[in-house]
């Protein structure tokens, strides 16, 4: 299930930034929910591979949160 929404949402958030000129691939976008879902539904560290990227995405000067 986590694999299911995290695909859907990564691709709206591509979908999102391609639209600012921001390209990364699919991947990206991937392991940040990944990690973002799982430490919020889990409350843990789950998906630790998706720091980085979640990190980069929550930095960003441009975003949609």
């Amino acid at each position: 299930m986590l694999t299911f929404y995290s695909d859907e949402m990564a691709t709206a958030l591509k979908s999102f930034d391609m639209g600012q000129g921001i390209d990364h691939p699919l991947s990206f976008y991937t392991d940040a929910v990944k990690y973002n879902l799982g430490s919020e539904i889990f409350n843990k560290n789950v998906y630790p591979q998706g720091f980085d990227a979640y990190n980069t995405l929550f930095n960003s000067s441009v975003n949609c949160k």
